[in-house]
């Protein structure tokens, strides 16, 4: 008889769990992300309604206001001949338009046909009753022998010749009874119905367009709910598990730590947690290092590197085959007290882009003075003199012409090859020599370094 083993109890597998609630719990995450894309839509969808229904309420008032304005305004003209009222009616109509500009405002939300003829058979009566108003307006314009000349919606209104016939207290009272005749009357109660019956037709078309977004809205949030619900039970899974599986387990290891005992080491999410922590931080290190190191090497103004690079630099090529170009501004404290410095400053921003432009990428551009440059121009030797001899034309033709209205300057270049070094004086001090001599001759030209007589 064969002895038996006795069975080991086997757990789930915590990986094979762990991914299988990881996809769910992505599922679930995008699924809640959507629907909350969703619920802020209908929100802004919802805002969006009610502003809309606003700014159509806020119209219709508009409209309304604006026509019992200006009948307001004509019944004031003919009674008491104040020619303000009759300069506020013309503002309105040909200058400030109100009425005009809200019933563009209604027809872009108007939707429903019906409360869009409604709006433009009230435009239409109130056009019927304006014509009224001119008439009656010009008509007791007349009768007092006002100058119609600076009214050109009245000038344009012709008075029959029974009309020009009456006297002028006849042609008050018929322009007064012009307001008050049965056809004006009714014209004006026609506006007022169409316009409370497109206001109705759109509160209707509004209300339906928000309970339509809030149904919407309501579904999502159920959803919403639903998800939330299920992810909570998820959770909950979660913390058993990990307490029966991971965290008994660790307990049981720390006592075998302490012991002594050799262990496995696995990663985990708070190491992983940590290790993306550190990375953002260096991350944000070296970019602060970067950024403090370009400052400390650059020229705030021009951009191209200052004082402090150009020595490193200096110290660093040597022994290599360099030509350095020290260039000055000629005259600059003249540009200064001509222009003033904000026109230096542009000056200098414009050589020092006309340098970058001039050379190679690989070639470094300095600001080591107020007006002064420098240029290392990197692996070329006095064979070039030619070539750099081209460039320095071309640069000095380039800014010698005002460029918009930044004016045109002259510069003065020494230059110097380090094949042709000798005694103890550096490149820079040789570059100077030659720079000293273009300066003695009269400035705006350029002058290599050669040696003799320098």
């Amino acid at each position: 008889m064969t002895e038996q083993r006795p069975r080991r109890r086997r757990w789930p597998s915590l990986t094979l769990f762990m991914i299988l609630m990881f996809v769910a719990g992505i599922t679930m995450s995008g699924l809640l992300l959507s629907i909350a894309a969703r619920v802020t839509e209908q929100y802004d969808e919802t805002k969006q309604a009610t502003d809309d229904y606003l700014s159509c309420q806020n119209a219709v008032y508009i409209v309304r206001d604006t026509i019992d304005e200006l009948d307001g305004r004509t019944m004031n003209y003919i009674v008491t001949g104040n020619l303000k009222e009759v300069t506020a009616y013309s503002d309105e109509i040909l200058t400030a338009r109100a009425m005009d500009k809200a019933v563009e405002v209604l027809k872009s939300y108007l939707t429903e046909e019906r409360s869009l003829q409604q709006l433009n058979t009230a435009i239409n009566l109130h056009n019927m009753m304006a014509k009224m108003q001119r008439r009656a307006m010009r008509l007791a314009m007349q009768a007092r022998g006002q100058d119609i000349s600076k009214y050109p919606l009245l000038s344009e209104v012709e008075l029959s010749a029974e009309e020009l016939s009456l006297s002028p207290e006849e042609q008050l009272a018929q322009a007064l009874d012009m307001l008050y005749t049965l056809d004006y009357t009714h014209l004006k109660g026609q506006v007022d119905v169409r316009i409370r019956l497109c206001k109705e037709g759109l509160s209707v078309s509004m209300t339906n367009r928000q309970q339509s977004v809030s149904r919407e809205l309501e579904q999502l949030l159920q959803r919403q709910r639903t998800l939330i619900t299920i992810m909570s039970a998820g959770f909950l899974l979660v913390l058993v598990f990990v307490m029966t599986l991971v965290v008994a387990p660790i307990n049981r290891l720390i006592k075998l730590i302490q012991k002594k005992a050799e262990v496995a080491v696995r990663g985990s999410s708070e190491i992983i947690f940590l290790a993306e922590t550190y990375n953002h931080m260096r991350g944000q290190m070296e970019a602060a290092n970067s950024r403090l190191s370009y400052e400390a090497a650059h020229d705030a103004l021009t951009g191209v590197y200052n004082r402090s690079a150009f020595e490193e630099m200096q110290a660093g090529c040597a022994g290599k085959n360099i030509a350095l170009l020290i260039l000055d501004v000629d005259f600059f404290k003249q540009v200064n007290d001509t222009y003033g410095h904000d026109m230096g400053d542009r000056v200098l921003k414009r050589v020092a882009h006309v340098l970058r432009a001039s050379f190679r990428e690989a070639d470094m551009v300095c600001r080591i003075g107020g007006d002064e440059f420098c240029v290392f121009v990197v692996g070329v030797t006095s064979a070039s003199e030619n070539v750099i001899g081209e460039k320095l034309v071309k640069l000095a033709d380039t800014l010698r012409e005002p460029e918009a209205d930044v004016p045109g300057v002259t510069v003065s270049v020494g230059c110097a090859f380090s094949d042709r070094l000798s005694g103890e004086e550096s490149i820079t001090k040789k570059a100077d020599r030659a720079l000293y001599r273009v300066k003695k001759n009269g400035r705006d030209s350029f002058c290599f370094y050669t040696g003799e007589d320098m």
